[in-house]
């Protein structure tokens, strides 16, 4: 998907199009859920779709994003958050993160790179 005809703030685009330079087009699903506001996007695993990232720019310094790592529930007893919080992170940290996150082979991190 082409980052710049998302409706998101600038901020939301730069961060998905540095992301797929990092991670690979389609290493990850973009789900720009309607509602979650201009600067914030939910991606999905493009092979797991209940593993998911909240990722956002609002309350950011420039050029730092925040992430809430999602991760799908289980069928026993709620002993605690079902996500991982961290804000404030470079795109280069987020990337390694999300990378991590769904599994995203090291590889694929040189796709669009020439």
């Amino acid at each position: 998907m082409n980052p710049w005809a998302l409706n998101k703030h600038e901020s939301v685009k730069l961060m998905v199009l540095l992301l797929q330079q990092r991670l690979g087009d389609h290493a990850l699903d973009l789900s720009p859920h309607q509602g979650l506001g201009t600067q914030a996007i939910r991606l999905a695993s493009a092979t797991e779709p209940s593993l998911t990232a909240y990722l956002f720019s609002y309350g950011q310094a420039d050029g730092r994003y925040g992430v809430h790592l999602e991760y799908p529930q289980t069928d026993g007893p709620d002993i605690g958050s079902s996500q991982d919080v961290y804000e404030n992170l470079s795109v280069d940290v987020l990337a390694d993160m999300l990378r991590v996150h769904f599994g995203v082979p090291a590889q694929a991190t040189c796709a669009g790179a020439a």
